[in-house]
C-alpha cells in the first residue's frame, strides 16, 4: 500500500510532538516534512514540498499564510488546521470525528476543534446518548443484542452463553471417594469437582488447593465431602461475563460454577472469559 507523504508544521510544539510520534505509527502516513518557526521555513519552502497533506500545529492567527502558499503550489492537498483561524470559515469542515466523520471524509480543509470545545462536546454527546438511554429503557442486554461483537459485547455476554455444561460438568456426590473423584477430575479438565448432595444441590468444591492441604496417606480414601471447601462461589446463567471475570480476579480463583436454584447447571473458567475477549 502506498503512503500518503504528510507534513507537520510546528512540530516543536506539545501537539506537533505527539502528531509526529502518532504519524510514525500510522500504516498509511509517511511524514516527510517536519517543521517549526523557529526553523525558519518560510510558508512557500513548506508548500513547495508539494506533498498529499499537511498539519498546521501553530498559534492562532498564524497559520494563514501557510495555507495561502499551499492553496497555489498543491490545491488539491488536505491541510488540517489545528489552531483556531479556520473555524468558522464555510470553506473548511469543522467539527469532531467522532460527530461529523462523513464529513471529513474526503474533505480536503479541515478546522480541528480546540481542547475546551472537544471536553465539552464529547462529555455533552455522552451526557445526551445517558439520557436518552434511560428514558427509552435500553439495557445491557440490548446493547449485547445489537452490538454482540468487539470488546464492549464481550463484557456484555451473559454467563449462560459461554459456560459448559451437562456431560461436561465435573461433578461428583458428597460421599464419592477422593480415589474415583480424582480420576474425573483429570478427565474434566477444569482443575476442580463440584460437590452435590442427594438433592442434587452445590455445597462444595474440590480444587488443587484442597488437594494439597489435604496430601497424606489418607487422602486417596477419603470422601469428597471431607476434603471440599464448602459454600464455593458462585454465578447464575444472567450474571455478565465481565462481572464474572471481576469475581474471579477478586476471590483469586480459576473457575466458576453456575448455579439455578443452588443446582450446579454449567461451569466457566477464566479461559473462557479472555478467549471471547473479556478483560
Amino acid at each position: 500500500m502506498k503512503k500518503a507523504s504528510l507534513g507537520i508544521v510546528g512540530a516543536r510544539g506539545y501537539v506537533g510532538r505527539e502528531l509526529v510520534d502518532l504519524v510514525g505509527r500510522h500504516e498509511g502516513l509517511a511524514l516527510e516534512l517536519s517543521t517549526s518557526q523557529r526553523d525558519g521555513a518560510s510558508p512557500e519552502a513548506v508548500a513547495s514540498a508539494k506533498l498529499d497533506a499537511y498539519v498546521l500545529a501553530l498559534p492562532n492567527g498564524k497559520s494563514g499564510a501557510y495555507v495561502e502558499a499551499i492553496d497555489r503550489a498543491r490545491p488539491d492537498a488536505v491541510i488540517v488546521d489545528l489552531s483556531a483561524d479556520h473555524r468558522f470559515d464555510d470553506a473548511w469542515v469543522y467539527g469532531q470525528p467522532e460527530r461529523v466523520r462523513d464529513r471529513i471524509r474526503g474533505a480536503r480543509r479541515i478546522a480541528n476543534p480546540g481542547c475546551y470545545a472537544t471536553a465539552m462536546q464529547l462529555a455533552l454527546g455522552d451526557s445526551l446518548a445517558i439520557a436518552l438511554l434511560e428514558a427509552k429503557g435500553f439495557t445491557a442486554h440490548d446493547f449485547k443484542i445489537f452490538h454482540p461483537g468487539g470488546s464492549l459485547g464481550a463484557q456484555l455476554k451473559l454467563v449462560g452463553d459461554i459456560m459448559h455444561k451437562g456431560e461436561k460438568l465435573p461433578l461428583v456426590s458428597e460421599y464419592e471417594s477422593m480415589s474415583a473423584a480424582l480420576v474425573i477430575m483429570t478427565q474434566k479438565s477444569f482443575g476442580c469437582l463440584g460437590v452435590v448432595n442427594g438433592e442434587g444441590k452445590l455445597v462444595g468444591i474440590v480444587t488443587d488447593g484442597d488437594l494439597r492441604r489435604h496430601m497424606g496417606e489418607h487422602l486417596l480414601r477419603a470422601k469428597t465431602g471431607d476434603i471440599m471447601t464448602r459454600k464455593p462461589k458462585t454465578v447464575t446463567p444472567d450474571t455478565l461475563a465481565s462481572a464474572a471475570l471481576e469475581l474471579i480476579n477478586t476471590a483469586r480463583i480459576t473457575a466458576l460454577f453456575v448455579v439455578e436454584d443452588e443446582r450446579p447447571v454449567g461451569i466457566v473458567h477464566v479461559h473462557d472469559l479472555l478467549r471471547i475477549g473479556v478483560a
